[in-house]
């Protein structure tokens, strides 16, 4: 009974992450085409053609659509990992690397909220998944930018 109970329970957890990726896939398709609405509408704001008071209304939009992604990608990441579709891929390389590639990432970020974002690099080597690791450090960042209101990061 507890073997079949196993099964029962691994093949539930299999088909809610197969679920989760369609559901995140089909939304993702309305989410990108507010997105590219919203992109010509920043587009104008930055010619000139003026969204007065709009602009920063346009702009939260704009920056609700980016949480929102990002919110999907993970969710889309994690059952691909849990359905063994995404497999880690381990390897030595220096942090500061990373680092460096997501100072000049987020800097403009940073600088337009007007926070001073500071990175300390280190020379250290690290193994893991690169890229997994890249995105867990850009969503760590990104939220400390969005929710910090002033000073530094």
């Amino acid at each position: 009974e507890l073997v079949r109970a196993k099964a029962d329970a691994e093949e539930a957890n299999i088909s809610k992450t197969r679920f989760l990726a369609a559901a995140s896939h089909d939304i993702l398709q309305p989410l990108n085409a507010a997105r590219l609405y919203v992109t010509s509408l920043v587009e104008r704001q930055g010619q000139g053609q003026g969204l007065g008071e709009d602009g920063k209304l346009v702009g939260n939009i704009d920056a609700s659509l980016d949480a929102v992604e990002e919110i999907f990608g993970a969710l889309l990441d994690i059952s691909r990992l849990d359905t063994g579709a995404m497999k880690p891929e381990h390897s030595s390389f220096r942090i500061d690397e990373v680092m460096r590639q997501l100072e000049v990432e987020f800097a403009p970020m940073a600088r337009e909220r007007g926070l001073d974002l500071t990175f300390v690099l280190a020379g250290a080597t690290v193994r893991s998944d690169r890229r997994l690791l890249r995105r867990l450090l850009q969503n760590l960042i990104s939220n400390a930018i969005k929710y910090t209101p002033r000073g530094r990061v």
